[in-house]
């Protein structure tokens, strides 16, 4: 294979990509608002971020087996047609039962698309540079992250919620007309029936452990900073955001560049340890300068596992298992949201915001112990 990396398709799946999460970012600080506005309480903003995890997660059997008997571009094009149908109708959606509906459709897209694109991108990457790859392709989703969050939050304020949806529905139909245009080179092999191992890899399931507490981590970042920031009198949190990714676009591809070249724990191990730093400095201090600095640590951390465990987890399977290598990382991803954003919101509701955060930082240490306990060889 040649050690090409930056080729056309390689740029539209990432273009792709980004258009898809910013799609999902433009409503991610926003959504907490809606919620409330139409009554919601705490714990239902963590359902409601929840049931997008537990969406994606019901889908990831059928899309491993998709990705591997269907193709990565058709099972692709299942997220950003649901991304689209999901943000336009939020705006007519009347009761917290609909949004539940449409979060569950939105879940649904994250689901089939996080699973058919980085197996694409595994696939087409050079074998010494997949760390590097894997790390260039998340920077869409960090670069969304960068401007999603502030912009949805702008968006709304200066137009309101219709505005939002409409918006956050045309960048997912334009995701969808690139993930047209680009070419899939897997061929799939004969149709088989749905089994275990294609949405499951037991070979992956030591590095698992770590993405269930990274994956913990981020659905308290994601779904409870607004409010957080808001209850210490910042008008707009979005700058948390906002630093987060940049830190986070900056690190990642050095990151996944530096695991291919000293080893994929030894990145990861750190970067797990610098999220429950950034986690504990949120639990004891609300001010904005802590914030940033929170913010900044968490973007390092993020930026150096996320993609070490990604390149991890492929290396430790064969071509044809990629996609249920991916399916098991977006497993682990989709759980500890899902599971973080409803246990979060409870000790929110209960015990408060630096509770939730000092709670979260003590969960992804126990998931390093845990890992360093079970490990057994060079996984």
């Amino acid at each position: 294979m040649s050690e090409r990396l930056f080729t056309r398709n390689f740029a539209l799946v990432c273009v792709a990509s980004l258009g898809q999460q910013i799609s999902f970012q433009l409503l991610l600080a926003t959504m907490p608002l809606y919620v409330l506005q139409m009554g919601g309480r705490e714990t239902e903003v963590g359902l409601l971020m929840g049931i997008v995890a537990a969406a994606a997660l019901a889908v990831r059997p059928a899309s491993g087996w998709a990705v591997e008997t269907l193709g990565r571009k058709k099972t692709m094009l299942v997220g950003p047609a649901a991304f689209a149908t999901a943000s336009a109708a939020y705006a007519f959606a009347g009761s917290i039962p609909v949004l539940l509906a449409l979060r569950t459709l939105h879940g649904l897209g994250i689901g089939t698309f996080n699973t058919g694109a980085p197996t694409l991108v595994s696939d087409q990457a050079p074998i010494s540079r997949r760390g590097e790859a894997l790390g260039y392709f998340g920077m869409s989703q960090t670069l969304s992250q960068a401007l999603g969050p502030a912009v949805g939050l702008f968006i709304m304020e200066a137009w309101g919620f219709r505005w939002l949806f409409g918006i956050s529905s045309g960048m997912a139909l334009t995701s969808l007309v690139l993930c047209f245009l680009l070419k899939d080179d897997y061929v799939p092999g004969p149709s088989r029936r749905l089994a275990w191992n294609m949405f499951v890899s037991v070979k992956v399931l030591k590095p698992l452990i770590l993405v269930l507490g990274m994956s913990f981590a981020t659905g308290s970042i994601l779904s409870f900073v607004p409010l957080y920031g808001r209850s210490q009198g910042v008008s707009n949190p979005g700058f948390f955001f906002t630093i987060y990714a940049l830190v986070m676009l900056l690190s990642r591809p050095v990151s996944g560049r530096l695991s291919d070249r000293v080893g994929r724990i030894a990145v990861a191990g750190p970067g797990m340890v610098f999220i429950s730093a950034g986690l504990g400095l949120l639990a004891f201090s609300g001010q904005w300068w802590s914030l940033a600095l929170s913010a900044a640590i968490l973007g390092v951390g993020l930026g150096a596992a996320m993609p070490a465990l990604m390149a991890l987890m492929i290396d430790l399977v064969g071509p044809a298992e990629r996609g249920g290598a991916m399916s098991t990382f977006g497993i682990g991803l989709d759980v500890g949201i899902g599971i973080g954003s409803v246990v979060q919101g409870m000790v929110a509701e209960a015990y408060g915001f630096g509770a939730t955060f000092g709670l979260t930082a003590t969960v992804t240490l126990l998931a390093v112990a845990v890992y360093w306990a079970a490990k057994r060889g060079p996984a």
